[in-house]
């Protein structure tokens, strides 16, 4: 074509019939849709057609991902503009073609990245588009533009399982278990076979050493450290001046970042469910992750933290919401909660280290003298018995910490407007003052969260609902922190979130008090 305006791809294609009006009288029809995307996903990335003004997107699946999405709004701003008159039909069979298309293309590409060379990293490329999802909701590849189920990712998942549903299980397992370990070639001399085996430890250990390292070489931890990082300065700046605004103002801009938090967080829970239930090599790659994930932050609700060793906030955060989703069948079903089988903490085989009663991590029981169980574990159902304690265990590196975290903040905030009066200073322009007031304000972003809150104080009640149907060798076995965080909660729901606490039911947690005191518990 003759326009070589920088806003377009430019595409050499093998004939003019898309362009040549005298081939094409109507147009591009749905015939010419399939070339126009070879020719444009075949074009080199460092193809000077590329070079637009906005840049292009990197890589191939951002690009059908968009595509995707155009077609899409295009579709549903059509629909609401409907003239009735049957002259937008050929219309809506373009952009569908459009959009089955470009989801065929990117799962080929997902199964063959060598397809395009815009694909070679394709499974990169998807974790990416995945991780934006946080930054630019309604953009990301999880957007149901059409409504429910209609989205990029939604589609793309539903045209692999369809095309072969092991290979989607492979892949799935490699998104989130991250690249495979090298292997041992043929002929290798026994220098090499020493190398490579040393290298092999390495990357089946890399996670287990550092929470930065799980953030940054697997794919859930890159989508799951994605989140809210209220102690950044856009977040802390949007409470500017705090001490004049009113506490209706400090509302409605709390409840704008927690919109924006849980609509990635349920993109999170959607991707975890995919995944959970795409079949049994991906759900092993689920739970050594969460375990990873567990261990390598076990010291996350120490009070002095390493940064450089644990995981962000952001990622613990979400890791216990996923969590919390996925105990939600049975926190509010009884008969489902009586499948939360209490062998589990003593089996090392199944907590994976998470509970581990020796070591640096050992978890401090109820009673004394507790050993590993020698009976096998055999429960009815072992996945219902892995959430709840995964979740408790999530809880305990992330919201409760950060519910402490922030009453020693509420507590500092009241101290030093106490002081700044009676040394007759002005808490208005108190910049020290007005600072830690922000603090507080982020911290309470997600703490106080209704949605995430009311999930924690459901939780909490069937911990303690599980607590009081073990007997008491049962119950000695259990690690110490059930009982103190279910009691943390409370304490912080009461001083704090006080709102909140109507409809929800904490019978549990005041008939375990009971319990507890009494003399059989002694």
């Amino acid at each position: 074509a003759s326009d070589r305006t920088p806003t377009c791809v430019h595409l050499q294609l093998d004939d003019d019939e898309v362009y040549n009006t005298s081939k094409s009288p109507n147009g591009v029809n749905i015939g010419h849709i399939t070339d126009l995307l070879v020719s444009r996903l075949s074009l080199s990335p460092s193809s000077r057609s590329l070079e637009t003004i906005p840049p292009q997107k990197p890589g191939l699946i951002a690009y059908l991902a968009g595509c995707h999405k155009r077609a899409g709004e295009e579709w549903k701003d059509m629909k609401q503009k409907k003239k009735g008159d049957g002259s937008e039909e050929e219309l809506y069979g373009l952009l569908e073609e459009i959009r089955k298309q470009v989801v065929s293309y990117a799962a080929s590409s997902l199964q063959l990245p060598d397809l395009f060379e815009l694909g070679g990293n394709s499974c990169l490329q998807l974790a990416r588009c995945l991780s934006t999802t946080a930054t630019d909701p309604s953009s990301s590849v999880t957007f149901d533009v059409m409504g429910k189920n209609t989205s990029f990712y939604y589609c793309v998942c539903e045209e692999l399982h369809s095309q072969d549903p092991d290979a989607f299980e492979t892949m799935a397992s490699e998104w989130v278990g991250g690249p495979p370990p090298p292997q041992i070639p043929r002929g290798a001399n026994p220098n090499q076979i020493n190398f490579i085996r040393r290298m092999q430890e390495m990357s089946n250990s890399r996670m287990r050493r550092s929470g930065k390292g799980l953030e940054k070489d697997t794919v859930l931890g890159n989508v799951l450290r994605l989140g809210l990082p209220w102690k950044h300065e856009s977040v802390l700046s949007s409470y500017a001046n705090p001490v004049r605004r009113s506490p209706k103002d400090i509302d409605q801009i709390s409840d704008g970042h927690r919109r924006q938090l849980e609509l990635y967080q349920s993109k999170c829970n959607e991707l975890i469910r995919q995944l959970v239930v795409a079949g049994e090599q991906p759900r092993k790659k689920v739970i050594q992750w969460l375990t990873d994930a567990l261990l390598v932050n076990a010291k996350a609700d120490a009070i002095e933290k390493d940064p450089t060793k644990i995981s962000s906030e952001e990622l613990l955060y979400n890791l216990s919401a996923v969590l919390l989703k996925l105990c939600d069948p049975f926190v509010s079903n009884p008969d489902k909660a009586a499948l939360v089988d209490p062998g589990f903490v003593t089996s090392p085989k199944s907590h994976g280290g998470v509970y581990e009663l020796t070591g640096d991590n050992a978890l401090t029981r109820l009673g004394d003298n507790v050993s590993h169980s020698e009976d096998e574990y055999n429960p009815k159902n072992s996945f219902i018995p892995l959430c709840f304690f995964f979740c408790s265990r999530a809880l305990a590196l992330s919201i409760v910490p950060g519910m402490s975290s922030y009453d020693s903040t509420s507590r500092h905030v009241s101290h030093m407007a106490w002081r700044i009066r009676s040394a007759n200073g002005d808490i208005f322009s108190d910049r020290r003052f007005n600072h830690t007031l922000q603090v507080k304000y982020g911290m309470g972003i997600v703490v106080k969260s209704p949605t995430y809150a009311t999930d924690v104080f459901r939780f909490y009640n069937a911990v303690a609902g599980f607590l009081l149907r073990l007997d008491s060798d049962q119950l000695k076995t259990m690690p110490e922190h059930l009982v103190s965080d279910a009691c943390a909660v409370l304490d912080f729901a009461s001083d704090h979130t006080t709102g909140l606490l109507s409809g929800i039911d904490f019978g549990n947690s005041f008939r375990l008090t009971v319990k507890l005191l009494s003399k059989d518990c002694a």
